[in-house]
């Protein structure tokens, strides 16, 4: 069973009975927030179903022979519910080992960044899976979404936020992580106060750096003017971090190969958060792009993504990377 909507994935978790709900769960998304959130909720629902089980989380870059211990049964120890993070790492020579595993009963969560691994995973298992897949999300309900979730993240703070405040903070960010960090910081600043104002928002969120890193992503994901790549990778190099940037860069390509996927002339109603102008804009761009090239350019983006959490390289060393092999895919 496999589900691309985050609904759809809460309502089988919810609403099954015990024996519908499956024990093994693949859970994908690009943010680690937003896979934490999955896993605790998918969690909270087999804690019921296995109530003395232990929770042991392993992850996959600590090698298969670790993450294989974690998964053997012991006579003597607890039973357990496992959570195996980044199994992304998986090669293909590797799968039979877990073949033993997911033809047995022990409930066990796998969480994936990229979707094209699950590809490779689900359709060998997917007797034994339930798949949540939100990376295919349509950008205005992965908003509506974020925006649902950072009410609720706000109440553990016991700080309040007037709503169009909150919508304007989600509408400039677009990301759980990066949502999450200006939230941590929001209520940290707020304290006693027990309240979040437009004035904290001002001065704590830097809207100017916010708006060069969407500007920039913007001209370079539906606008390939060398000029304009140029100015704006010297500007936001000094001013913009690199998730703040990835975030941006991901937002738009999401869209793209959204757009492009349906057709320039289809649901024209559904982009009910941009402009008309702007979404005319972006359908005369996407006219000398190819999905291929943009689906390229997406996988680029989770390498560097990637990259930026695991590796020491310098994000001015990253970014140039990431736009220089963007514009040798599309040959500009």
């Amino acid at each position: 069973m496999k589900f691309h909507h985050f609904q759809g994935f809460e309502k089988h978790l919810k609403e099954v009975s015990n024996e519908q709900l499956g024990h093994q769960f693949a859970i994908v998304s690009n943010s680690w927030v937003e896979r934490d959130v999955l896993v605790k909720l998918t969690l909270k629902r087999l804690s019921h179903l296995y109530p003395n089980y232990l929770v042991e989380t392993v992850d996959f870059s600590e090698g298969i022979t670790k993450v294989l211990s974690s998964l053997e049964y012991s006579l003597f120890g607890s039973s357990k519910i496992v959570v195996i993070k980044n199994i992304d790492k998986l090669l293909a020579r590797d799968l039979k080992a877990f073949e033993k595993v997911l033809l047995g009963q022990d409930p066990v969560i796998f969480t994936f960044t990229n979707p094209l691994a699950l590809k490779g995973f689900y359709p060998a298992n997917k007797k034994h899976l339930v798949a949540v897949d939100l990376t295919l999300e349509k950008p205005w309900e992965r908003q509506d979404r974020l925006l649902k979730w950072a009410l609720g993240y706000l109440k553990k703070f016991n700080v309040q936020i007037q709503h169009k405040d909150l919508l304007e903070l989600v509408s400039a960010y677009h990301s759980f992580d990066l949502i999450k960090h200006e939230l941590d910081k929001l209520a940290l600043f707020a304290g006693s106060n027990q309240k979040i104002t437009k004035e904290h928002i001002d001065l704590l969120c830097n809207h100017s750096v916010e708006t060069t890193a969407w500007k920039f992503s913007e001209s370079l994901i539906f606008n390939t003017s060398k000029d304009v790549v140029r100015e704006g990778l010297e500007t936001c190099l000094q001013l913009v971090d690199l998730a703040t940037l990835f975030g941006a860069f991901r937002y738009h390509l999401e869209l793209a190969l959204l757009m492009k996927a349906e057709g320039s002339a289809s649901h024209v109603d559904s982009y009910k958060n941009i402009h008309k102008k702007t979404l005319d804009k972006y359908k005369l761009a996407l006219e000398k792009l190819c999905f291929k090239s943009l689906s390229k350019s997406y996988q680029c983006l989770s390498n560097y993504e990637k990259l930026s959490r695991l590796s020491n390289i310098s994000p001015k060393t990253l970014l140039n990377g990431f736009v220089s092999n963007l514009l040798l895919e599309r040959g500009a």
